[in-house]
């Protein structure tokens, strides 16, 4: 078996910092309609940590909240999933001018994933049917503000 060649930059740790549900109307969901809600996508990442070599990323989904954070009554769910990724970066093997780029841009493919089955998993559990984040086209994701550290 041939030798794989590691990234540069490891994913060390993944971190759930919210889960929530509340289902307003389970009645409005039918296995067969997809969905139609306000849907956000949040990324947000942490200055790289010359001392410790990582830099964090954090991705939230939100399903039928408002933009000022507040619960839109009137979405069937209120559901919002936040991930936060600890990222370890080879800082020989990596162009350092570049890790900023790579954390708005490739880190949320890593993460997404993960997020996905936290928001069927929840929703499964919630008693609804399951929902499937989509998949998007390239470049998507929106830097919203760094991350607390």
């Amino acid at each position: 078996m041939a030798k794989f060649k590691k990234h540069p930059i490891q994913i060390a740790a993944l971190h759930v910092s919210e889960l929530y549900i509340k289902v307003n109307n389970s009645s409005a969901f039918d296995e067969h309609d997809e969905y139609r809600g306000k849907f956000g996508l949040e990324v947000g990442t942490t200055d790289f940590d010359e001392d410790e070599d990582i830099i964090q990323v954090k991705m939230r989904a939100t399903i039928g909240i408002n933009e000022d954070q507040t619960a839109d009554h009137e979405s069937p769910i209120n559901l919002s999933v936040e991930l936060h990724g600890t990222f370890e970066v080879d800082v020989d093997n990596f162009p350092m001018d570049k890790i900023d780029h790579w954390a708005e841009h490739n880190a949320p493919f890593i993460i997404y994933p993960y997020l996905r089955e936290h928001v069927m998993g929840l929703t499964t559990r919630a008693g609804i049917p399951g929902l499937l984040l989509p998949l998007f086209e390239v470049p998507l994701f929106r830097v919203t503000q760094k991350a607390p550290e």
